[in-house]
């Protein structure tokens, strides 16, 4: 399967979610028709889904609910043909998500997605 009906299969899955709201994020640059370079998206490197996961705290807050900043890069099955600068970016995105109480990390399926906005995320997809 491709990457891009990958991440459609994903976006359709996180959609039926009510705790969960995402959005795609699409990262690069073009030039504008003045000849200037316009930079958008977040942040090379940053997940191809962005989303919020609505989750209920500790008894000490009495159910007081938070967002969870997410973020999902989706690759395709089989090898990975990410350039190697562009994997480096990935992982600091995905360091520096993960060491701010956020989820971050990569899926290939669904289910996978579903582990990451839960945090319930694999060493291997950090």
């Amino acid at each position: 399967m491709g990457e891009t009906t990958n991440s459609q299969e994903i976006r359709a899955v996180i959609g039926a979610r009510k705790t969960t709201r995402c959005y795609r994020n699409n990262t690069g640059a073009l030039r504008a028709p003045n000849g200037e370079l316009v930079h958008f998206g977040l942040f090379i490197g940053s997940g191809d889904l962005i989303c919020i996961e609505t989750v209920t705290i500790t008894p000490e807050m009495v159910g007081t609910q938070v967002g969870v900043f997410c973020s999902v890069e989706v690759k395709r099955d089989g090898p990975d043909k990410t350039p190697a600068a562009r994997k480096k970016s990935q992982k600091m995105w995905r360091d520096v998500i993960n060491g701010r109480g956020g989820r971050a990390g990569i899926a290939r399926t669904p289910e996978e997605a579903i582990k990451i906005i839960e945090g319930r995320a694999t060493d291997d997809q950090k």
